[in-house]
């Protein structure tokens, strides 16, 4: 049967046909094989101007992708790069754009891109390659042109930290503004480079003083206008035109640019703190008119500097002399007449204090008849009057006050009784009035508290004027009540004198200091002489106070000054408007040393303030065109907004300044222009609110009714899904971005409170009752496991459903704990079944192992007939399976066996056919030798590579077989050494006969030319042919023949292919 082998040999001759040149191959850049194309790209060095087109032809056409991307590593010219790094459309695109983009660093790095073309390559790819630049650029031109083309301050800043170049540093700084960045800067760059680190802070600093003076140019003007504001909303007192004063000589001395756009303002609050000192002067005026009588007998004592002085000035008995302030400066004067009965006592207002040289009251201006006690009592009061406020600074103030305060001392504390007659008698005669009598003794209770009162019921005695002067001289002393903790020197000191002056009761009302009538023993009168004594204890420790306050004036002045040199804006500002106040709460005495100082100051901070201005107009104009944007652009509603609030944060930022105000409008208008679209949106929203709010007031009332059934028979899972329903619902009616109502929000609060409280109690006891059923569970998973354990933990299971929910952050936390207790137990049940069927069923698992093993030989390229027959015979010795699988494993196990055997005969048919491949080959060198012989076609080299082809056998070939092509390989390669050739007529003859039996055998016709042949063999051969066994022997002797037709010479060329055919027919191919 090894014959059997040949079968599919081609007895076709071989003719000579035209074979393909194989030393002619190729091009390697067009080769299907995208790695070889790859390849030959990488390996390309210095190409000619063909193979760049041919790079660039690969780089953009080619459908390799690896192909594209090693044709764009090879590719210089940067035009067709530029346009590779463009394209962005896909992923492939963006890929090889990467790709391009870094071949163009590499040319960068390498100093093969001009300066003209980095500027067009910047221009459209500047955020991938101006950092690469900047970092690696060989020519500083080109590194100075990426760092002005990097836009992200971020890399700018890298730039700082990284770069080995000075002047590349330096040039990335100055490009960056941030100043956060830049103070990360300062720190990381200090040791690096000093000097860029030194321009950064010098940016920094210049920053700051600029946001300094803007901050200190708005406080300038903003604190001067909210100044004269509160003082036009507050009451008057004697120290509001001072105030007034100061605050226009500062407004005065602001920049009318400045002050332009808040003149108006600040004109208004003007006039009406004008209108305020207007409006005193003309009741102080009105005072002293109604005081003064139409015919006047008494004088008025007025202390002038005149006076003072010793001069006298005399008037006429009827008309009053005039008063005239110190210094010069016009006051209203005011008389006190007396009455036809009475001694005469005159009451007077006047703004001027007493000043006299001697100390003692003057009566040199007093009409005639007026007595010096009288004169008194209407210069205390006209003294009094003026209140406890500190005088304006004016030279007649400070004059009055030295003079007044170098006597001040002499002045009597507990003055003596009269012992003027006269005064005696006036007061025997007041006291002769019994309802004068009774109030006088009524009266010795009176404070200073209730003195308004008592001198109110003096008005009903005419006759008592002179106590009723004095009394008002010192009432008017406490009117406002006096601060003697906050007193300043010059105030206290002018406060004693008054006081001491109306304490010399027997020098200004003699009557009232008499031992008839004597008003010492009055409550009010031993307040005022405690109050005098407070005023003395008082004096030093103000002096001191206020020496200490100037002491650290000036120091806060050698701080503002300090400032100011280091350009500190910010902070100098602040301190010099606290000092502003500090110096407008001093007296003039107190203020005049420090004037010229922090008038200098001022202007040199003003100047500071000039300076931030010229530095903050063009950022106000950014941001002026910057919400300009904002208004024509179009934006989500709540995104405009907070750019509108961001822009407008920025804008406060950098403060008030002329500038500001000057784009304030414009700025002002852009903004309500930006702002529109979210005003419209927030107007929708209300409304959409507002529709909402009725939905959700029905979600009340539906819920306060379900409260209203609300009982203890209410189920847990009712209560869940009201509560769980109602928020549901109330979220829906959200409206975002608009302020929920909040009366809505409390009520929806206490309603659904009731329903939570109940949930909240059902899932505490719902969690208390779980933690139970997981002790059990624990438990159980802790001890045995049986039946009986498998049985209690499904009764815990079915308790668990019916436990209820806890609250939904632990019920899954609790559900896992339980859980994994009974899995536990689960698992360990599931463990001893199977290890007990393990126990039952091992020869069940041993048959199916043995099946898994022979089905795996099954998939192996060489069955193991050893290892086969072993399985089988172990499988058939195992014990009898189950009736449940007997069937499943016995017909497993004879397709396994059935898999082992197809694969032995697919194993067979393999090695059959590779022998059959293996004799084809033999065949034909034997061939392919004989038809070199023939045609006379041999080369030196035939024989040897015969030989050398016959020994690269692939598979096996049967002995027998391969000796007869040996045989014939040998006989031919005999006549090429000799150079003879075969008998081709004998061999011819051979192979008619042969094929003559062959188609005998195998039943089939003869050509006409062996007609003759095959008739004489049929005669010869006749009683063999009678005897043969039929088809099975037929089979047989076509071996043979085959076998001797591989053996037989060749024939010739001219008849091989006739005969080959008759062959193939023969045998049945």
């Amino acid at each position: 049967m090894w014959l059997l082998l040949i079968h599919g040999l081609q007895a076709a001759s071989v003719t000579p046909a035209h074979v393909k040149n194989f030393l002619k191959s190729t091009p390697r850049h067009q080769h299907r094989d995208p790695e070889v194309r790859a390849e030959w790209l990488r390996l390309l060095v210095n190409p000619d101007e063909t193979e760049r087109g041919i790079v660039q032809q690969l780089a953009f056409d080619d459908e390799s992708l690896d192909v594209r991307k090693a044709a764009i590593e090879q590719l210089d010219e940067l035009l067709p790069l530029r346009e590779l790094a463009d394209a962005r459309g896909n992923e492939e695109a963006r890929i090889l754009s990467d790709a391009a983009i870094d071949r163009l660093r590499q040319l960068i790095g390498l100093g093969q891109v001009s300066a003209i073309a980095l500027r067009a390559l910047l221009t459209s790819q500047g955020e991938a390659l101006a950092f690469y630049t900047a970092m690696n650029g060989t020519n500083g031109e080109q590194r100075h042109m990426a760092i002005d083309t990097i836009a992200d301050e971020r890399e700018l800043a890298q730039v700082v930290v990284e770069s080995r170049i000075h002047e590349d540093r330096e040039r990335a700084a100055a490009r960056i503004k941030n100043p956060e960045l830049l103070r990360e800067l300062v720190s990381e760059i200090r040791q690096r480079d000093k000097v860029v680190a030194r321009q950064l802070q010098e940016r920094l600093d210049a920053a700051a003083e600029a946001e300094r003076r803007e901050r200190q140019r708005e406080h300038a003007l903003v604190g001067t206008l909210e100044q004269i504001e509160q003082l036009a909303d507050s009451v008057w007192s004697p120290q509001t035109e001072g105030r007034l004063l100061a605050l226009d000589t500062r407004w005065a001395q602001l920049p009318e640019a400045e002050r332009a756009p808040f003149e108006k303002r600040y004109r208004a609050a003007h006039e009406r703190v004008a209108d305020k000192v207007a409006e005193a002067a003309s009741r102080a005026g009105t005072e002293a008119a109604e005081a003064r009588p139409a015919s006047v007998t008494p004088g008025v004592a007025v202390d002038s500097p005149d006076a003072a002085a010793g001069g006298s000035a005399a008037g006429d008995s009827k008309t009053p002399a005039p008063a005239c302030a110190a210094g010069g400066d016009a006051a209203p004067a005011t008389a006190a007449a007396s009455t036809a009965a009475a001694s005469t006592a005159v009451a007077s207002v006047g703004s001027s204090a007493v000043s006299a040289s001697s100390g003692a009251i003057s009566t040199e201006a007093a009409p005639a008849g007026t007595s010096p006690a009288e004169a008194a009592i209407v210069d205390v009061a006209a003294a009094g009057s003026a209140g406890s406020a500190t005088i304006l600074d004016s030279k007649a103030d400070e004059k009055a006050s030295s003079a007044s305060s170098g006597n001040a001392a002499e002045a009597p504390v507990a003055p003596a009784l009269s012992s003027d007659p006269a005064a005696q008698e006036t007061a025997r005669s007041l006291l002769a009035d019994a309802a004068f009598k009774g109030d006088w003794e009524r009266s010795r209770d009176t404070t200073l508290e209730t003195l308004p009162a008592w001198i109110e019921s003096l008005a009903e005695h005419p006759e008592a004027s002179p106590l009723k002067a004095y009394a008002e001289s010192v009432a008017v002393m406490f009117d406002p009540p006096f601060n003697t903790r906050k007193g300043r020197p010059q105030a206290l000191e002018e406060r004693r004198q008054r006081i001491d002056k109306l304490l010399a009761v027997a020098d200004v009302a003699p009557p009232l200091a008499t031992e008839t009538l004597d008003i010492r023993d009055h409550a009010w009168f031993a307040e005022l002489l405690a109050h005098r004594e407070a005023l003395v204890q008082r004096l030093p420790q103000a002096k001191q106070e206020s020496q200490d306050r100037r002491r650290a004036t000036e120091r806060q002045f050698d701080t503002l000054d300090a400032h100011i040199r280091d350009g500190q804006w910010s902070a100098a500002n602040s301190l010099f408007h606290r000092l502003q106040k500090k110096i407008g709460q001093m007296e003039s005495n107190e203020r005049k040393p420090l004037d010229e100082r922090f008038h200098g100051l001022e202007r040199q901070l003003r100047e500071m303030a000039d300076w931030q201005d010229f530095a903050a107009r063009p950022k106000l104009e950014a941001l002026c065109e910057e919400m300009e944007t904002l208004a024509a652009g179009i934006f989500e509603p709540r995104e405009l907004a907070k750019k509108v609030r961001d822009v407008q944060k920025r804008w406060k930022d950098l403060g008030v300044s002329r500038a500001s105000n000057e784009l304030w409008n414009r700025f002002h208008s852009a903004g309500d222009k930006a702002y529109e679209p979210y005003r419209n949106w927030l107007a929708l929203k209300e409304q959409e609110r507002e529709y909402k709010s009725k939905e959700r007031v029905a979600i009340l009332e539906k819920l306060e009714a379900e409260r209203a059934k609300l009982d203890d028979a209410t189920d847990i899972g009712t209560v869940r899904r009201i509560v769980n329903r109602s928020v549901r619902d109330w979220k829906a009616t959200r409206v975002f971005g608009v302020r929920a109502d909040a009366k809505l929000e409390k009520r929806y609060s206490e309603t659904i409170q009731p329903f939570r409280d109940r949930l909240d109690a059902m899932q505490s006891s719902s969690k208390e009752e779980k933690e139970q059923l997981i002790a059990r569970a624990e438990a159980l998973a802790a001890g045995e496991v049986n039946a009986h354990t498998v049985n209690q933990a499904r009764h815990l299971f079915s308790a668990w459903k019916q436990s209820g929910q806890a609250d939904r952050r632990i019920d899954g936390k609790l559900w896992q704990t339980f859980k994994g207790h009974i899995d536990s137990i689960y698992d360990r049940k599931r463990e001893q079944d199977r290890e007990r069927r393990k126990a039952d069923y091992a020869h069940v698992d041993r048959a199916r192992d043995i099946i898994g093993e022979l089905r795996k030989l099954s998939r192996e390229s060489h069955v193991d007939e050893t290892r086969v027959q072993a399985l089988n015979d172990e499988f058939r010795a195992l014990e009898k399976f189950p009736d449940n699988s007997r069937k499943r494993l016995m017909s497993d196990f004879g397709k396994a066996l059935d898999a082992c055997s197809a694969a032995r005969r697919k194993e067979d048919d393999r090695r059959q056919q590779a022998s059959r491949d293996e004799v084809q080959r033999l065949l034909s060198l034997c061939e392919s030798l004989e038809q070199a012989i023939e045609s006379g076609a041999t080369t030196e080299r035939l024989r040897e590579d015969t030989l050398e082809k016959w020994g690269e056998a692939t598979a096996s070939v049967p002995r027998e077989l391969e000796s007869v092509l040996v045989a014939r390989r040998d006989a031919a390669l005999a006549h090429l050494d000799a150079g003879t050739q075969p008998d081709y007529a004998a061999a011819e003859e051979t192979r008619r006969d042969l094929l003559v039996r062959m188609e005998v055998a195998a039943g089939i016709d003869t050509p006409a030319d062996d007609k003759a042949r095959r008739m004489q063999y049929q005669l010869a051969h006749l009683q063999e042919g009678m005897m043969s066994g039929g088809a099975g022997n037929a089979r047989a002797a076509l071996d043979a023949f085959e076998l001797e037709w591989l053996a037989a010479p060749p024939a010739s060329i001219a008849v091989r292919e006739a005969l080959g055919s008759r062959y193939l027919k023969a045998v049945g191919r």
